[in-house]
């Protein structure tokens, strides 16, 4: 199915303030909060079972950065289907930490 555009939640109208909004705690808060979208390109080439991010359409690698920038955390995993093997590993999630490990009252170095 094409995706001429894809509209990506970005932040939330909470009483007019526009910007980064953590979930209210309350319904009549929620019940009252506007989403702020960002439109973004979409494709028309199917993803479906894709299993390597070369073969990704550039609107969809965009997508995905932009993602990866408001969630301010890296991607490891894009499923591409239902079946275990229609899926793009980008770092295993699972592999071992780059962070040594840290000891209680200790700060790690970055």
């Amino acid at each position: 199915m094409p995706l001429k555009k894809l509209l990506l939640f970005v932040s939330g109208d909470v009483d007019n303030e526009v910007g980064p909004i953590e979930m209210p705690a309350d319904l009549d808060t929620l019940m009252g909060c506007q989403p702020v979208y960002e439109t973004m390109r979409g494709w028309t080439t199917s993803t479906t079972g894709a299993t390597s991010y070369a073969t990704l359409p550039r609107e969809a690698k965009q997508y995905l950065k932009r993602i990866e920038e408001l969630a301010e955390c890296r991607i490891d995993m894009i499923s591409t289907g239902s079946k275990r093997q229609e899926t793009i590993i980008l770092r295993n999630p699972l592999g071992p930490s780059k962070r040594k490990p840290t000891r209680k009252g200790q700060r790690s170095s970055k």
